[in-house]
Formats: C-alpha cells, sequence, structure tokens
C-alpha cells in the first residue's frame, strides 16, 4: 500500500516546477559571467578581488540556502510567521552574523594567504577586510529580501519552496557577490 503523496511531491510536480527555476539559473548564469567580462579589467587592476569572487559566491550562496531551506520548513509548518516572525528574525539575524564573521575571516585570510599562492595583494589589510565585509553584509541583507519574496511567492502560487527556493538564492547569489564585490572595492576606492 502505497502512502499518500502531497501533490508537490510527485516527481512530475517536482520537474515542472524546478525546470524554469533551472533554466532562470542558467540565464542569471550567463548574466554572471558577462558582469565578470565586463568589469575583467578592473578585476586584473586587484586580482586578488578577482581570486575572492568564487568564495564570495559561495559563501553567500551557502548562507542564503541555509536560511532558504529555514524559509522553506517554516512554510511547509506554517510557522514562519508565527509568534509575530520572531523566528525568522532570529534566523536572518543569525545569517547576517554568520556572512559579517565569516566574509570578514575571509578578508583577513585572503590578504595573509594570497602572495603564499603568488596573487599579488596591493590592498591594505583593513581595506581587504572592509571591502569582503561590506560585499557580503549587502550581499546577505538582498538574500534575506530574496529568501521572504521568493518563499512566500512560491508557497502562494503553490509552488514547493524547496523546488524554487536554494535553486534561486545560490544562483542570484553568484550574480550578486560579484556586483557587491565590486561595489565594495568602489566604496573603498579601489
Amino acid at each position: 500500500m502505497q502512502a499518500d503523496v502531497p501533490p508537490t511531491a510527485t516527481w512530475r510536480a517536482i520537474t515542472l516546477q524546478s525546470l524554469p527555476v533551472l533554466g532562470g539559473a542558467v540565464v542569471i548564469g550567463v548574466l554572471s559571467g558577462q558582469i565578470l567580462v565586463a568589469f575583467q579589467d578592473r578585476l586584473f587592476d586587484v586580482p586578488v578581488l578577482l581570486a575572492l569572487v568564487p568564495a564570495v559566491n559561495g559563501i553567500g550562496g551557502n548562507v542564503g540556502s541555509i536560511l532558504g531551506s529555514r524559509v522553506a520548513s517554516g512554510l511547509h509548518l506554517g510557522g514562519l510567521w508565527s509568534n509575530g516572525g520572531h523566528g525568522f528574525r532570529r534566523d536572518a539575524t543569525a545569517s547576517l552574523i554568520l556572512a559579517a564573521a565569516t566574509f570578514s575571516f575571509l578578508g583577513a585570510f585572503a590578504h595573509v594567504i594570497a602572495p603564499v599562492l603568488g596573487i599579488p595583494v596591493t590592498l591594505r589589510f583593513q581595506d581587504l577586510v572592509l571591502v569582503t565585509l561590506l560585499a557580503g553584509l549587502g550581499l546577505m541583507l538582498v538574500m534575506v529580501v530574496l529568501v521572504i519574496l521568493v518563499g512566500w511567492l512560491s508557497h502562494r502560487f503553490g509552488w514547493d519552496p524547496d523546488n524554487v527556493v536554494v535553486p534561486v538564492l545560490t544562483t542570484a547569489g553568484d550574480t550578486l557577490g560579484i556586483v557587491f564585490l565590486l561595489a565594495a572595492g568602489g566604496v573603498v576606492g579601489i
């Protein structure tokens, strides 16, 4: 005897919900590559920033995906906004604190390890830490908004947030990570 399967948990529903999201992810991925090409001269002038692109994208996508998974679970259980949204605010705050600590460490680590790997570092220690911190916090603030928006929209239209939220966040994190890294470099004067 087969247990009742929710209508959004069949292979067909998962495939139909995932294909447009993954198609959009491909388009956004190409956009990320075009942004890198457009700013390649600026990135070649400060090679350590170019070396930081994968790390910033990876950390931003990972922290955003953790928050996205928590939101999807909250939507499934119906408790995301219960208790005045205390649980979501707690999770979003934890994500921002985690991002601040992780991106600060990333900047410090890059300043120390890049010369060992033969990557020239022309930035002062505090400037590199500030660039990664600003990029990470900006990225995470936008990711929190995206989590709310994508999670709510997918749930409202009857799509399983598990099929939508994480792919959208990781792809958006790749594009936004590059944008925020370049923007933070501009703020610091690079």
